[in-house]
């Protein structure tokens, strides 16, 4: 079983043999994009937190096919100026995700 923190992200991973991991996991998750606007620049920023599950196989000796899948909530967005204030703010609902990906360590 091991516990990793690495940066707004705690993992708790169980390691069901040498090419399976399965675990959960936390993490804080922001989005921020600046567009121009007939002109003027704008600050979008997307936030929110997920909990999940994960699940890693190994499919070679140096490549996992990972999936993950869980909830999104405390979700909201706001747009900004470039000064930092806000101009529109709305929360939404909670919702579900899954991110489907490949590994490969160096």
């Amino acid at each position: 079983l091991n516990l990793d923190l690495l940066g707004p992200r705690l993992n708790f991973i169980y390691t069901a043999s040498d090419d399976l991991k399965i675990g959960l996991f936390t993490e804080g998750h922001s989005r921020n994009w600046n567009v121009d606007i007939n002109g003027e620049s704008r600050d979008f920023e997307v936030n929110s937190a997920r909990l999940g599950f994960q699940a890693s196989y190994r499919i070679t000796p140096r490549i996992w096919l990972t999936g993950e899948s869980g909830l999104s909530f405390g979700n909201s967005l706001e747009v900004l100026t470039t000064n930092g204030d806000s101009l529109y703010e709305e929360d939404a609902d909670t919702s579900f995700f899954v991110r489907l990906g490949c590994r490969i360590p160096f």
